[in-house]
């Protein structure tokens, strides 16, 4: 009895596999491709600090000359399928669409995070406030995340240089913490 409810069960699984072709991944939309030896460069500007924190794929060069040469601490070197799946993924959402030719003006007013894209002379860039509530920011701010999902699971090897100085990040950090506090106090208040 069990036998025969299984043998279609196990059928059916075959017939989709088959079909779906469950030996192949998804496959992403590709806008930009990376180049072995060519540098692509991802980079984050936070409007907040004027933190800015790079990918650049491995392939460019060796990522010891590029950290001992490199005057940015926060820029890490990842490996190019990495940041090519980075790519596809921002293709996948349709960011290239909306991209503007290079970084935006407006960015420089503070508040405005602006994510860019360089590879061989051509800019593809991105800004938006922080923390936007509007749909049209929400594909921004989860192509933020995938950038800094990816930044934040590698590791660089600086050289003993000049250390990046968090002070202005920290300092936000703590001033939207207190403000939440209170804001939490004082919904507290109004509930008693």
């Amino acid at each position: 009895m069990v036998r025969q409810a299984l043998f279609p069960l196990g059928l059916w699984f075959a017939i989709l596999c088959s079909t779906v072709g469950c030996a192949s991944g998804p496959t992403l939309a590709r806008v930009v491709s990376i180049e072995e030896g060519q540098a692509t460069l991802v980079s984050l500007r936070q409007g907040t600090g004027n933190l800015t924190l790079t990918l650049r794929n491995e392939s460019a060069g060796l990522a010891k000359d590029f950290y001992k040469d490199s005057k940015d601490p926060n820029a890490k070197v990842v490996p190019d399928a990495e940041l090519q799946t980075l790519l596809d993924v921002y293709a996948e959402d349709g960011l290239f669409e909306h991209a503007a030719g290079s970084a935006a003006g407006s960015a420089a007013a503070g508040g405005i995070d602006v994510l860019t894209i360089d590879q061989q002379g051509r800019q593809w860039s991105w800004a938006r406030r922080q923390r936007g509530a509007q749909q049209s920011d929400q594909a921004f701010h989860k192509a933020r995340d995938y950038f800094l999902a990816i930044y934040n699971g590698n590791v660089a090897y600086h050289g003993a240089g000049e250390r990046p100085n968090f002070s202005d990040e920290n300092a936000r950090a703590r001033a939207e913490a207190a403000a939440a506090r209170e804001r939490l106090m004082q919904l507290r208040r109004q509930g008693k």
